[in-house]
């Protein structure tokens, strides 16, 4: 080989020279592409269906504010009278908000809706009897136990499940939207009306708690002072809990007002199993016309 032809070789190579190489190899890369299509195509079936239940929220107290129920005339009151009869109701949502996906919330939902199996175990849904199909390996049915899962940690991964599985989202209009997906898209459904129902209860139960303790405690106070207008304060001071506490016992939908209640999705929500083979299927094209791009150039300067 003359020095002349080995400087054309290490020459970069035409466009039309690269581009006759790969169409002298189409056959091997269309072959690869549609072994991978295949690939894609059993990849989407393997995957069981995913539904997803949405409810749109708004906090109860933007609602209430001017409202012409019990709740907004003894609030309209109370601030006649100088009394903030509610917190911040900004706040109090958010704070809701972060019990909802708290250990200490969902730790106790999980056990009280007996929800560890569904979440752990269930692998598909069958329509036609509404049951979940359990994976084998994880749980026994017969005997009602978890094969290798530990005790200790069943709990942990149900709730990493179920807050991997919800989402919420604030608009900008102010609404909250709570969302929640399943294999099932009647326990999709199920869970999300009970976690809007249970979270609403669990802060008017805390809220009427602390009013409680704190009409208690004030009482006991107002018991032991004789000065007038300590009495004076401490009557206030019970007025403005016990006005606060009424307020809280009115509202059943305490944090959360539904506006939209949780949808039950006809349709399945993922995978898009159309999406996952054209991605296989190109991935695979690509992979091929890099093999063979590698190819070229190493027989080229050989």
């Amino acid at each position: 080989m003359t020095n002349s032809t080995l400087s054309m070789r290490k020459e970069p190579p035409e466009f039309g020279e690269l581009v006759r190489f790969m169409w002298s190899a189409k056959l091997v890369i269309l072959g690869i592409s549609f072994a991978c299509a295949v690939m894609g195509i059993a990849l989407a079936l393997s995957v069981p269906n995913i539904y997803r239940s949405t409810a749109v929220l708004a906090p109860t107290q933007n609602i209430k504010n001017g409202s012409g129920d019990l709740g907004g005339q003894l609030g309209g009151l109370a601030a006649l009278a100088g009394i903030s009869a509610t917190n911040d109701s900004g706040f109090k949502t958010e704070v809701a908000l972060a019990k909802l996906v708290s250990k200490s919330f969902l730790y106790k939902f999980i056990d009280d809706n007996e929800l560890r199996v569904p979440l752990l175990a269930s692998e598909s849904w069958d329509p036609e009897t509404n049951t979940l199909h359990l994976n084998k390996d994880i749980y026994d049915d017969k005997s009602k136990k978890f094969i290798e899962l530990e005790e200790s940690k069943q709990l942990w991964k149900a709730y990493m499940e179920l807050t991997e599985s919800l989402i919420i989202d604030k608009e900008k209009s102010g609404l909250y939207s709570l969302s929640y997906e399943h294999h099932s898209p009647h326990l999709a459904q199920t869970i999300l009306k009970k976690l809007i129902v249970e979270l609403n209860a669990t802060m008017k139960l805390y809220d009427i708690e602390q009013a409680k303790k704190s009409i208690e405690y004030l009482n006991n106070k107002l018991e032991q002072t004789n000065v007038s207008d300590m009495q004076v304060v401490f009557y206030r001071l019970i007025e403005e809990q016990t006005k606060q506490k009424m307020l809280t016992e009115i509202e059943d939908e305490y944090i959360l007002t539904t506006i939209d209640p949780p949808s039950f999705p006809d349709e399945k929500y993922g995978p898009k199993r159309a999406f996952i083979v054209i991605v296989c299927t190109f991935l695979g094209g690509l992979l091929a016309m890099f093999v063979y791009l590698v190819k070229f150039y190493a027989a080229r300067n050989k």
